[in-house]
């Protein structure tokens, strides 16, 4: 049943503290790691945050009111409004897509290093 129980099948104390030790000091430094990427979390929380208002406020806002001007103007064919107005929707969904790429590269190498740091960490504990 593994090194944790010793005779008669009870834990044995040295191995419980030992174990409890470990997971304390585990815990410990984790937290610590965590405390020092708390701009780095805040940041991507912030970058999340203000992408999902720019789209909402493109969708919500700003489309809608291009849309509306374009079609008052009299110069353009139907058919080229729409044309234009379905490549500016495709072009600035494009936007977003590239900015949420560049947020979670950020995250991704964030998250690469904070794992490094913690199996560093392991390994000391």
């Amino acid at each position: 049943m593994g090194t944790i129980f010793g005779p008669g099948g009870h834990a044995n104390p040295k191995n419980i503290n030992e174990k409890l030790e470990a997971i304390i000091a585990y815990e410990e430094a984790y937290m610590k790691l965590i405390r020092s990427y708390k701009n780095e979390i805040a940041e991507i929380q912030n970058m999340m945050c203000q992408l999902r208002q720019e789209r909402e406020e493109f969708y919500n806002s700003k489309l809608p009111e291009i849309e509306k001007r374009i079609k008052e103007d009299e110069v353009l064919s139907n058919e080229a409004k729409e044309k234009w107005l379905t490549e500016l929707h495709d072009n600035v969904e494009k936007s977003f897509t590239i900015s949420e790429k560049l947020i979670s590269h950020y995250v991704t190498s964030n998250l690469e290093e904070f794992k490094s740091k913690m199996q560093s960490i392991l390994n000391k504990v």
